[in-house]
């Protein structure tokens, strides 16, 4: 196990950025790490990693070999996982963190299918619109949609889906539909306050695009939130496909401004590398990746109902 344990400590010391936070994630002491990826370098006679008291860096060596050292790492990984029992089922317990609107629409569902096909399996989701970090909080994987996942973090696409621009018909027949983008200045939008572009809404039509900075007159960090305020009448909302989708069919949200919206919401699954992650996560990657692949996607909006 030498030669795995040299290989885990390098790519963790690479991943976190330092010996020290390479050895808290481990479970080990610094001397030790440090000692491994030494011996690692000495085995291979190059040096992989420039040490110095103020910051590590990833020598050109060290670049070349960190993805083959991933490879290999995944690869004893599902070796271990094949000894024994191969019918063995997924056991134990499966920490997932998920931004709350896609984890009540659309993952609590599939969770509880991937659970009756799994029983050994005791899951826990929490649901939070915040960037959550895995490892800092302890969680198996974690759904992201801010685009921008951490250093050293692996992020999966699972899931994309479409933002429009959507009001009720009550909004719109007070304030007047909007003719071009520059013209949300004079709307109450509804912003969401995670997001990416801040209070500047980046939005796109074919090849035009337009930045429009807006003065939100209902803030909140909550898609459902969002939605709810919307449909009320509080204002314009930029919001993801599959949230509106049934508001839209219902006729309580129209478009605003068809052909216009902001970039897709890209939902990826963020974990620290596929070597150190569970056969249970895993496997639901896998489901994920799988079930909302569909070309479109059960929530999308056929493109006529943007018109």
């Amino acid at each position: 196990m030498g030669r795995y344990t040299e290989l885990e400590s390098f790519v963790r010391v690479v991943e976190a950025g330092s010996f020290v936070e390479a050895a808290r994630q481990l479970g080990i002491s610094p001397p030790v790490i440090t000692r491994r990826v030494n011996e690692l370098e000495a085995r291979l006679q190059v040096r992989l990693l420039h040490r110095s008291t103020r910051r590590l860096s990833v020598t050109e060596a060290g670049r070349a070999f960190h993805p083959r050292a991933m490879a290999a790492l995944e690869s004893l990984q599902r070796a271990e996982a094949s000894v024994g029992d191969a019918d063995r089922s997924l056991r134990g317990l499966l920490r997932v963190s998920s931004p709350t609107s896609f984890g009540v629409l659309l993952l609590a569902p599939l969770l509880c299918a991937f659970r009756q096909a799994h029983p050994g399996i005791a899951l826990e989701l929490l649901l939070n619109d915040r960037r959550v970090n895995p490892v800092a909080e302890g969680f198996d994987l974690v759904l992201d949609d801010s685009g921008d996942p951490p250093p050293g973090m692996v992020a999966k696409p699972v899931a994309t889906a479409r933002r429009l621009l959507c009001a009720s018909p009550d909004y719109l027949a007070q304030r007047g539909d909007p003719r071009q983008p520059q013209d949300l200045r004079s709307h109450d939008c509804i912003h969401y306050q995670y997001l990416e572009s801040g209070n500047t809404w980046v939005l796109r039509n074919g090849k035009r695009r337009a930045r429009v900075r807006v003065a939100p007159a209902f803030s909140t960090d909550s898609g459902s939130v969002m939605l709810s305020a919307a449909m009320h009448g509080s204002g314009i909302a930029l919001l993801p496909s599959f949230l509106v989708m049934e508001a839209l069919r219902t006729e309580k949200l129209r478009v605003v401004l068809p052909g216009w919206r902001a970039a897709d919401l890209k939902l990826c699954a963020l974990f620290p590398h596929r070597a150190y992650l569970p056969a249970r996560a895993r496997a639901l990657i896998d489901l994920m990746t799988d079930h909302f692949a569909t070309d479109p996607p059960s929530w999308e909006i056929p493109s006529d109902a943007e018109h």
